[in-house]
């Protein structure tokens, strides 16, 4: 039944759309589609989106362009940021705070941040100009807290102007006048000096309310010259108005009249009822200033009227405290009705909760300020030595040169201790390797002339333990081999560290299959307890190398029928894995060597010869991908090896 509802609707909609009777869409119609086209999904919210398109493109708004080249996601985000903007251009402020609020709830599972930050920026200012100034913070926070996590200096500029005129409306003062002008400091760092009309408006009309008139004055000036320059006819009418208000606070009524009278015409013309509603307010003001009664009230109510018209809670405040003064000694009764009307919207601007938001934000802003100035701080501090160091120039020259040529003779010296080292390692290295690779190499030989003479005098369980122990052999150089590569690709910086998501326990499982025969030559079974959903963020073949390092030497130390076990578990915010044996052990001056980064031959449970070699690899590989490795070791009964993870990125 409601599919059947919703589809009589679009139906309806684009019969009226569609049927080309006349070419002017009304407003209204864009607002019926809208409220169908955002609670449709799929091909439905399509066709409809197309009838949305042109109902905007009727009321003469031009859509972006990159909407029709746009897969259907993209168009739906597309479609509603300009039917937001066209609500707001339009001084719809409801209806612009539903459309940013669909915005954000598209944006959110998408992690779109910067059009979240537009989502945000829209509902606190659509209710900053209804006059729902809790709201109007609680949104503009969410924005400035959005806005420095992206960097988005752009937007924190214009966010900082925004809650600077909540603060304005609330009579903190002197916190509007800062947050104005740190929106005017970003704009010029910025370099874009024609954003700076709107702050320097702001801090004009907050100068003017702590009767600072000169530096009032020479506010509204500039921002006026900036917008006359940049031909935007709209805020040269707000600022108009602003001169207006600050020749009538100085008795300069005449002059007010003027400004205020352009200003007005101005937003007449465009059908600004926001605009005529202030500038109706500020003649009215003017009036009351020369005596004329009269007049000041037949201003008052034209705005009163407009003001209730579009729901503006403090608009509707402030001119209703203006009647209640001009009839409280005329007509008290009339006074009293303008007196309940204000303390109503003074209750719902200035409560409890409002100002509990706006201290807390307070608090918070002069936190991160208070960082900014000892920022500031140090670099005054690091210019006064730069200054010094200038004055003492000689001096310091002669003492670079001494510590350079030191320098160089200290770096020399560490270097050729370092290449010494080097060198050291690497014949150890090839010895170690030479060794170990002569003795399988020999072993190999002498087991392969064995079959050859004496393959026809073998028995099958004879053959198949020298088969064995040339499958052993070649594992150990295999595994010799790989060892020695990785080593030649630390040596040679060859080897990147690429870090993604996998599951680890999927490595775990694939390293343990590589050790099948050898565990099962040694009826080694394996306890793993690592989380098959477990997800790590490193680079997965580095930390398979370690895991597979740790699998070998486990193998190699435990006694027959002996247990591995495999765990994980949490440790500081990362993954801990743990390879645990319960063998042979390895003593404390072995322990103490592998962290050392030093190598040494090690012999397992079955005579297995061995270096560790692959421990300080491991090492390399570790410190590559910023991990740790860690060693537990009891003589006699066992090893716990164990590395940290980092655990999966969070997007």
């Amino acid at each position: 039944m409601r599919k059947l509802k919703i589809s009589f609707l679009i139906v309806a909609v684009l019969s009226v759309t569609l049927s080309g009777s006349r070419s002017d869409l009304a407003a209204q119609e864009v607002d019926s589609v809208f409220t169908i086209y955002h609670n449709l999904k799929g091909a439905a919210q399509e066709r409809v989106g197309e009838v949305l398109l042109k109902a905007l493109q009727a009321e003469r708004y031009t859509v972006d362009s990159s909407y029709f080249s746009a897969i259907s996601s993209e168009k739906e985000l597309i479609l509603v940021k300009s039917t937001l903007d066209y609500y707001f251009k339009n001084e719809s402020y409801s209806r612009s705070f539903i459309a940013a609020q669909h915005l954000v709830e598209l944006s959110t599972p998408r992690h779109d941040t910067a059009n979240m930050i537009w989502g945000y920026y829209y509902m606190g200012f659509s209710c900053q100009r209804s006059g729902i100034l809790d709201k109007a913070l609680q949104y503009n926070v969410l924005c400035y807290e959005l806005a420095s996590a992206s960097d988005d200096l752009q937007t924190l500029s214009s966010v900082m102007n925004n809650i600077g005129n909540v603060y304005m409306t609330n009579k903190k003062y002197d916190d509007a006048i800062s947050y104005f002008k740190r929106s005017i400091e970003i704009w010029n760092r910025l370099g874009l000096k024609d954003k700076l009309a709107v702050p320097l408006g702001n801090l004009s009309t907050a100068y003017l309310k702590q009767e600072r008139y000169e530096e009032a004055l020479q506010a509204a000036r500039e921002a006026l010259a900036i917008d006359k320059e940049m031909k935007r006819s709209q805020k040269v009418a707000i600022h108009l108005n602003q001169l207006g208000n600050i020749f009538m606070l100085t008795h300069r009524y005449d002059s007010a009249l003027d400004c205020q009278h352009k200003s007005y015409a101005f937003f007449e013309e465009t059908g600004s009822e926001y605009g005529q509603t202030i500038t109706l307010h500020a003649i009215g003001e003017t009036y009351e200033g020369m005596g004329k009664t009269s007049s000041a009230i037949n201003h008052y109510e034209r705005a009163l009227s407009l003001a209730k018209k579009n729901d503006n809670i403090y608009l509707t405040q402030s001119i209703s405290h203006s009647l209640y003064s001009i009839y409280r000694h005329s007509h008290p009764d009339k006074a009293l009705e303008y007196y309940e009307q204000y303390v109503q919207c003074k209750d719902s601007i200035f409560n409890e909760e409002n100002q509990k938001l706006i201290n807390n934000f307070k608090i918070s802003y002069e936190t991160k300020e208070m960082e900014a100035k000892i920022a500031n701080q140090a670099r005054t501090i690091a210019k006064d030595r730069l200054l010094f160091w200038v004055f003492a120039c000689g001096l310091i020259l002669i003492t670079t040169i001494l510590l350079l040529i030191s320098n160089f003779l200290r770096l020399k010296k560490r270097r050729y201790n370092d290449l010494k080292k080097i060198n050291e390692m690497k014949d150890k290295f090839l010895s170690l390797f030479s060794h170990d690779l002569k003795n399988s190499t020999l072993s190999q030989q002498m087991v392969l002339h064995h079959l050859k003479n004496s393959l026809h005098m073998l028995s099958h369980e004879e053959l198949s333990q020298s088969l064995k122990a040339v499958s052993d052999s070649a594992d150990a150089q295999v595994e010799l081999l790989l060892n020695l590569l990785n080593w030649a690709r630390f040596q040679t910086s060859r080897i990147e560290f690429t870090p993604t998501a996998f599951p680890i326990a999927e490595v775990v499982e694939s390293n343990i299959k590589v050790f099948d025969n050898q565990a099962k030559d040694k009826q080694i079974s394996f306890n793993v307890d690592v989380p098959a959903d477990t997800i790590c963020y490193s680079d997965r073949n580095m930390i398979s190398a370690i895991i597979r390092n740790y699998i070998s030497n486990a193998i190699k130390f435990s006694k027959n029928g002996q247990t591995i076990d495999i765990t994980l578990t949490e440790k500081a915010g990362k993954w801990l894995l743990n390879v645990i044996d319960h063998g042979i052990g390895i003593s404390p001056e072995n322990q103490e060597r592998i962290f050392k980064k030093d190598i040494f031959t090690t012999t397992g449970t079955k005579g297995e010869t061995g270096s560790s070699i692959g421990l300080y690899i491991c090492n390399e590989i570790a410190d590559l991908c910023h991990e740790e490795l860690t060693l537990d070791s009891v003589i006699g009964s066992g090893s716990v090896f164990s590395i940290t993870i980092s655990k999966e990125k969070k997007s």
